[in-house]
């Protein structure tokens, strides 16, 4: 959602710098790449659930252009397929059911209903 937020986000991510910070500059691996995805996944929805403010949230996406926040929500939930033969392999999803529950917990605490329906 930050994309919709600041164009600018994604080009400030250097693809080259994604793994920098592991010694040997590689990846570990899918089991620690499931388990990172899920604990940060998890802990931004439940930071959603508890401490968002209803009226804070309908102000935020109120401004906001609409067509590219709901791109942006249901790429987090459905993603797109990146092509590759890993598994579970789609681009921008949160994985494990975990862009549905975040996009359920952003529709409780006030996502205008033009940012997610059709």
């Amino acid at each position: 959602l930050m994309r919709a937020a600041d164009p600018d986000f994604a080009n400030r991510i250097q693809r080259a710098d994604r793994y920098e910070d592991f010694y040997d500059k590689h990846w570990p691996g899918d089991p620690f790449e499931d388990f990172l995805h899920k604990t940060f996944a998890s802990t931004t929805i439940e930071l959603v659930r508890q401490k968002a403010d209803p009226q804070r949230v309908k102000e935020v996406f109120r401004n906001m252009d609409t067509e590219r926040v709901k791109s942006i929500v249901w790429k987090l939930v459905q993603g797109q397929s990146c092509g590759c033969n890993r598994r579970n392999c789609t681009r921008g999803a949160l994985r494990f059911g975990l862009g549905a529950d975040l996009l359920m917990a952003l529709i409780d605490k006030g996502l205008p209903r033009c940012c997610w329906a059709g």
